[in-house]
């Protein structure tokens, strides 16, 4: 990985107090006792910045809590790390800034507003081409689909939160139906279910499309997705009953 190859030491000075006045004023993302991220702007640029607090034994072997050595796998499709070292008990990552929205806060209300629709089929072609490279994304939720504004090298929505990537010779049928229980679980229950099941269809459609599959070999794909989400406690179940009934019709899956 490019750790360091692209920030001066005292860029990552100012990027780093930056951040902790971010922490300590109530400005962070997120902010856990283990786990910091906030954004921070720094000479025209803007920057999403983590700190992972270390253990003892990590501290002293020097390993990380994340490892993010197969970013390169993604090129183009995510924002870009820029550095990942170990100051003290800390670790920190900082990667480039795409921008502060995504699929999840999204208003999409209407069902066929032709941004928004737009946007979810991005979405689909962007997780498709993930999984054309053999590449497992172990969080595929829509908060982490951020539309693209600072990045014209980029895809029109990137991925992030890449702490949990797998590179296989051959990415196996259950992880890329995890991938899609994930996105279309995560769908905000408290818009019009017209709407979400659209704008779900777009994601779906956009995705199989990409994929070059068969009729067949989707609704298996997609079966499997659904039956994951029913029955695997690692995936979190936002959309409505509804809308997954909805969206089951539309894919010629009767109940």
């Amino acid at each position: 990985m490019t750790s360091g190859r692209y920030i001066r030491g005292d860029e990552f000075s100012s990027l780093a107090e930056a951040h902790w006045r971010n922490v300590s004023g109530g400005l962070a993302l997120r902010n856990m006792a283990k786990r910091q991220v906030s954004r921070v702007s720094h000479d025209g640029k803007s920057y999403i910045v983590k700190t992972y607090r270390l253990g003892f034994f990590r501290r002293v072997l020097g390993l990380r809590v994340r490892s993010f050595e197969c970013l390169d796998c993604l090129d183009g499709l995510t924002p870009r790390c820029v550095i990942d070292r170990i100051e003290g008990n800390w670790q920190f990552t900082v990667f480039e800034d795409a921008g502060g929205s995504d699929l999840f806060k999204l208003d999409y209300d209407e069902p066929r507003n032709p941004v928004t629709l737009g946007l979810f089929s991005d979405a689909g072609r962007l997780l498709a081409e993930i999984h054309g490279r053999n590449v497992y994304h172990g969080d595929t939720k829509t908060p982490n689909f951020v539309v693209n504004e600072n990045s014209p090298a980029l895809s029109p929505v990137v991925i992030v939160d890449c702490d949990r990537l797998r590179q296989y010779r051959e990415l196996p049928i259950m992880r890329r139906a995890f991938n899609l229980a994930q996105f279309i679980e995560s769908a905000p229950s408290w818009h019009p279910v017209e709407s979400v099941v659209s704008h779900l269809m777009a994601f779906c459609r956009a995705y199989r499309e990409t994929s070059s599959l068969e009729d067949a070999a989707w609704r298996s794909l997609f079966m499997l997705a659904l039956d994951i989400a029913e029955n695997n406690r690692h995936i979190e179940r936002m959309t409505s009953d509804a809308a997954i009934r909805e969206l089951r019709k539309l894919q010629g899956i009767e109940e």
